[in-house]
């Protein structure tokens, strides 16, 4: 079994996946092939969720769920929420005022 990237997934199913055995890190999110599949991310998709906000810098930088747009469910997107606490609904805004309700979508 041949691993040239070193991310722990052999050539054969590098090519399954549709990623590169001589990149360990096929999407550019900083997080490697091995690691997404572990988590449940897509390695060739630098933003799993959608969010605009790169599973890697999810993962190691903001703390945010690289699966869901609204780590913390509160209908606000994390990408909206980054500069306010995207893990706390109670803080919706950049305004540096936590709110006392999560926002509200009419139904």
């Amino acid at each position: 079994f041949v691993d040239d990237d070193g991310d722990g997934i052999v050539y054969d199913d590098e090519v399954l996946l549709g990623t590169d055995d001589c990149n360990a890190d096929f999407d550019g999110d900083g997080l490697d092939d091995d690691v997404e599949l572990g988590l449940g991310t897509d390695p060739t998709n630098p933003d799993s969720d959608g969010d605009n906000l790169s599973d890697g810098l999810e993962v190691m930088a903001i703390g945010t769920n690289p699966l869901s747009a609204d780590s913390d469910s509160d209908n606000v997107p994390d990408d909206v929420e980054v500069g306010a606490d995207p893990l706390n609904p109670r803080s919706t805004d950049t305004d540096g005022i936590i709110s006392l309700e999560p926002v509200r979508t009419s139904s």
